[in-house]
Order: C-alpha cells, then structure tokens, then sequence
C-alpha cells in the first residue's frame, strides 16, 4: 500500500510540475532566449582562434630505425627498446619542448604580438614555450601518418608555426650518415689543426739546430710508422661508430653482425697498436737530435696521413648522406585557414538556451509555489478587559 502511494505521490508530482512549466511557457522561452542572445554576444566579443595542419609521413624502410639517431639524448634509449616505430620516434621529437624551442627560435615569437601577447610584459622564454606547446597537437593514426595542428590568433602565424615544426624536424633527426658525416668534419678540423702545428715545430727545429734530412732508412721506418698510424685511426673511428650502433639497439641479426665486426676491428687495432710500437721503438734508438728530428717528421707525415684517411671518409659519407633517402616526407603542408575554428557560435547558442531553459524551469517553479503558498492569519491580540476578565 505504501509503494502505491508512493506512486501516485510521485505521478500527482510530475503532474503539477508538467502543468507549471506547461502554463509558464512564455517565461521559460523568454528567458532561454535572453541568456542564448547573451551567450551570441560574448562568443562574438571574444577573440577569434585559427587552425592550420600540416601532415608528414614516416617512411618505414628495413633498417630504419637502427639508422635513426636522435639529437635528444632522453629519448634516444627507451624508444629502441621497446621497438617503436619511425612514426613513434618523430612524434616523440614533435611532442618536446626541446622542439618547440627550436621552432620558436626559428619564427622569432617572442617578438611577435599576436603570439606572445602579455599585458605591459614581456614573456619569457619557458612561457613561450609552454604557450607554443599548449597551442600545437601531433596526432598519429598508426599507419605513418602525423598530423600537426597548430592554433593562433592569426591563420598565417597559425600555418608558419605547422610548417616550422616539420621544416625543424630535419635538423632534430638525423641518419647515421648524417651523423657519421658530422663526427668526421670535427675530426678533420682537429687533424688539420693538430697538423699546422707539427709543421711549425719541425720548422722551428730545423731553424734552430740546421738539421735538414734523415737517412734513407729512418725515412723509410717514418713513412711506415705514418701508415700504420693512419689505418689505426681509421680503425678506431669505424669501432667507435660500431659500438654506438650497438648501444642504440636494432634487431638481433642486425646486433650479432655489429658484434662480429667489432671484434674484426678489436683484433685489428690490437695488430695496429703493435706494429706502431715496434717502429716508435727503432725511432727512439737514433741519437740525440737525430731522434728529435725523426719525431718531428713523424707528427707531421702521421698527421699528414690522418688527413687522407680522414678526408677520404668524410667523401664517402657525404656521398652516403646524400643517396639515403629522408626518414620522413611533408605530404600536405599547412595553408592559412579562412573561417575561426574558435569560439563556435552554435555551441554558444546551445549552451546559453539549455542554460535559460534550465533557469526558466526554476524560476517559473519558485514563482508558482509562491502564488500557491497559503495565508495563515496571526491572532490578534487580547485586550486587558479580556484579561480582567479571565482573572
């Protein structure tokens, strides 16, 4: 019986608040009507946002990734380890603020208003950052393609800051070639470097004690001894490339290979380093100056020697750089958009009429149970021959 009255409670309930709204309709609608004129006007007060996107594919080529080098030293582990993929890795990039700094470099927006706009202060660099990669997304759909979506108050910055980012992320991630190229150059510069200063020295010796030539024979010792010297560099630049392959990962055949081939080199070296020995052992039986000018000699024709093997292999990695394809390729640039893609005024307008709906049903509730509440009347007060009365 109860869940019976309950019922009809609830029924009689819904009911009366159905006959309220029902009666006040032109309530309720004038007010939804009001609030989502209002929600209109702020949505075209406030300022407009545009939307660019720029979209890249990765390339995934055998070896792609055991290639794939990263100038973010935090993230050049954990990604190879767990076996991602070329997209995984430029999203990765894509996503850091190192990146970000490096595109915020490149357009200069620290000096523009439309993006570093602050009240009578001038930003600094984390909140350009910060600002820059709260403003741009990357989307990966898993079949190599990524999307980059950057939003700004103009529609030509908004696609300058998507092609940036793909346009930087040629200098953030480089092949093994590339990099291979790179270490070679800075030894290139040591080695000339190392060797205008044997030059001079030799000079000056010869200058000071007048002594000119070497015998045939400690000739012949020293043009060996630079040989030797030459390859043993040469060799110990390609195993140290073989062990940073190595540290970087890659699958096991790829692994194994790399380890047979530093064991080629380790015994090679060790062969290299003996041979030297013993020719540095004869150069070190000459007499006096004659060993002092032997020494010079060497430096300078070791030196000498270093350059060639040096020169000839930064050559063919040039030559390798340039024949390898790239990692990844812009396939849509971004072009400024023609309509905001922020604030919506469909979504303005559907929040402030659910917002006056929702305010005139209580409204019209509230006003109606106040015009039905009842009047109690308060007795009035005895009089004293009233009270003389009672007593």
């Amino acid at each position: 019986m109860k869940g019976i009255d309950l019922g009809d409670d609830l029924g009689e309930l819904q009911s009366d608040l159905l006959e309220i709204l029902a009666r006040r309709w032109r309530l309720i609608g004038l007010i939804a009507v009001v609030l989502a004129a209002s929600a209109l006007v702020i949505v075209l007060l406030m300022p407009k946002k545009y939307d660019a996107r720029c979209t890249i594919f990765a390339r995934s080529r055998p070896g792609a990734l055991a290639s794939l080098s990263l100038q973010l030293p935090n993230l050049s582990g954990g990604l190879l380890t767990q076996g991602g993929s070329s997209a995984d890795y430029l999203a990765a990039v894509l996503k850091s603020d190192a990146h970000a700094a490096r595109v915020a470099d490149a357009l200069d927006l620290k000096k523009r208003p439309e993006f570093a706009r602050k009240r009578g202060r001038k930003p600094s660099d984390y909140q350009i950052i910060e600002k820059l990669s709260r403003s741009v997304s990357v989307s990966d759909d898993r079949r190599g393609s990524l999307k980059i979506r950057a939003v700004s108050r103009s529609p030509a910055l908004a696609a300058r800051i998507a092609n940036e980012y793909a346009a930087q992320l040629r200098g953030a991630v480089t092949t093994t070639n590339r990099k291979r190229r790179e270490f070679i150059s800075r030894q290139l510069e040591d080695t000339e470097h190392k060797l205008d200063k044997a030059t001079e020295e030799l000079r000056e010796f010869q200058d000071e004690t007048g002594a000119i030539s070497l015998d045939e024979q400690t000739k012949a010792a020293i043009a060996a001894l630079a040989d030797l010297q030459g390859q043993l560099t040469a060799a110990q630049v390609e195993q140290r490339e073989v062990e940073s392959g190595s540290r970087t990962g890659g699958s096991p055949a790829q692994l194994a290979q790399l380890k047979s081939r530093k064991a080629a080199l380790d015994s090679r070296i060790q062969y290299l380093e003996g041979a030297t020995a013993d020719y540095e052992s004869k150069l070190a039986e000459l007499p006096g100056v004659a060993m002092r000018l032997a020494n010079l000699t060497r430096d300078v024709q070791v030196q000498q020697k270093i350059f060639e093997v040096m020169n000839e292999q930064y050559y063919m990695a040039s030559i390798a750089e340039e024949s390898e394809d790239e990692i990844f390729e812009v396939v849509d640039p971004a072009i400024p958009a023609e309509r905001p893609c922020a604030p919506r005024k469909s979504a303005g307008l559907a929040v402030g009429g659910l917002l006056g709906i929702l305010v005139g049903c209580g409204l019209a509730i509230r006003s109606e149970r106040r015009r039905k509440k009842p009047f109690v009347e308060l007795p009035e007060p005895a009089s004293a021959s009233a009270l003389d009365i009672d007593r």
